[in-house]
């Protein structure tokens, strides 16, 4: 019966309903405004927002939110990353993935060689021979810039890159995992996007982002370990389900963001522990929140608001 009383209250009563609209409320007034006025009402925002998840915490209308307890890193055994699905787990993380950039420019040397050779036979004389040598032209520049300055070509590769589903889903799997995790930790997500060069998860944590930021901030060795498996997630979602992780870069530079700020110092060896640990750490809380990942997932693909999202993980 107590099963049966939570549950209807966290989709029916007057509370949860008006505490969600809360939610939503606050979180898109901060969406909507410009760059330079959100740093400000995000760092006003985290204090009321956290304060009402955990006062639905409280009144049982959730329960996931801040469910993770104390975050503390330990040896990892090989054996504990086979549990969680994991395998080849330092290749993966190491080891950049190109498949993207490879597509790209195989797709876009594939399709103007077959332009030019249309080209050359449909026009007449010159012009024939002309858009052939243009078309041409247009792989050699492709080529030319992904050897020598392969940034510019984010956008382009990106954009091609989602029309494989495979793709699409990776994206969806690397941020719901930050979104979790930072939601399982205590941590509020202000927004999310998948869009086209704007995948991200934007967490509403004033006090230890400012550490980061800025130049004297110190963070403790505790305060490091829990970002660290937050910052692993997406890596760690990747290595899970996929054969290769290509999303490692962004997530290691925010994990060395942290080290760097963190006292005592850590030693080289104790950062790659520290590392290792971190992912196992991720894919363990995603392997005992399955149903959750799940839900979140495909809240985030039907671009769901947040307070939604949120939902989607309690739903379970």
């Amino acid at each position: 019966m107590a099963t049966t009383r939570i549950s209807t209250r966290r989709t029916t009563s007057p509370f949860v309903q008006s505490s969600y609209q809360t939610l939503e409320q606050t979180l898109s007034k901060i969406k909507d405004l410009p760059p330079s006025e959100r740093p400000e009402a995000l760092r006003m925002a985290e204090q009321p927002v956290k304060s009402l998840l955990n006062e639905m915490k409280e009144n049982e209308t959730i329960s996931k939110w801040n469910s993770l307890g104390k975050i503390q890193s330990e040896n990892v055994f090989p054996r504990a990353f086979t549990e969680v699905g994991l395998t080849d787990v330092d290749a993966k993380i190491g080891t950049p993935n190109n498949d993207a950039d490879f597509n790209f420019i195989v797709t876009v040397t594939v399709t103007t060689s077959l332009l030019a050779v249309i080209i050359g036979v449909t026009l007449p004389g010159d012009w024939g021979a002309f858009g052939s040598y243009l078309m041409g032209g247009v792989s050699l520049v492709v080529l030319a810039v992904g050897s020598t300055a392969p940034g510019l070509l984010k956008v382009g590769v990106d954009t091609v890159s989602r029309l494989n589903p495979e793709y699409m889903e990776r994206i969806v799997k690397h941020e719901a995992a930050h979104f979790l995790i930072a939601y399982l930790s205590g941590i509020p997500v202000s927004s999310y996007s998948l869009g086209l060069m704007e995948m991200h998860v934007e967490l509403l944590e004033a006090k230890i982002e400012k550490k980061l930021v800025g130049k004297a901030g110190v963070i403790t060795t505790e305060e490091m370990e829990a970002l660290a498996v937050v910052a692993m997630s997406g890596v760690a979602a990747e290595a899970k389900y996929f054969e290769k992780v290509a999303g490692q870069e962004a997530d290691l530079f925010s994990l060395q963001k942290a080290m760097n700020k963190t006292e005592p110092k850590l030693g080289a060896q104790k950062e790659q522990s520290v590392t290792r640990w971190a992912v196992y750490k991720a894919a363990r809380i995603i392997t005992d929140n399955e149903k959750s990942y799940e839900q979140l997932c495909q809240a985030m693909k039907e671009g769901k608001s947040v307070a939604e999202c949120v939902k989607a993980i309690e739903s379970v």
